[in-house]
């Protein structure tokens, strides 16, 4: 599927005040969560986690991850290799996985 029907979906069922678990491939969940605080045309900002002030994770990060998603998930893809490429990545992967979970298993 495009990324952009990824992105629409994001931008549809993702709100502000929501609460995102932590997530890992192993597909357990990390301790802890982290809240929306706001779905934009071209970035998700949320509440990071020790820090003050909103962070902005733009859209550009979130198709870098989407675009090895499926060789993330199947172990061929590291978490490391995502972290190189994003400063955001567990707050993206989070969310990706949010969405699989709210769309029947899969990305849009």
């Amino acid at each position: 599927m495009p990324f952009w029907k990824t992105w629409s979906y994001i931008q549809s069922n993702l709100h502000a005040g929501q609460l995102i678990n932590n997530w890992t491939k192993a597909g357990r969940y990390k301790p802890g969560t982290f809240p929306i605080v706001k779905v934009g045309t071209t970035s998700i900002k949320i509440k990071a986690i020790r820090t003050h002030k909103p962070r902005p994770v733009p859209m550009g990060d979130f198709e870098k991850v989407y675009n090895v998603w499926n060789q993330y998930n199947a172990g061929i893809y590291s978490r490391y290799e995502i972290r190189n490429s994003t400063r955001h990545s567990t707050y993206i992967i989070s969310v990706l996985h949010w969405v699989e979970q709210n769309n029947h298993g899969m990305l849009p």
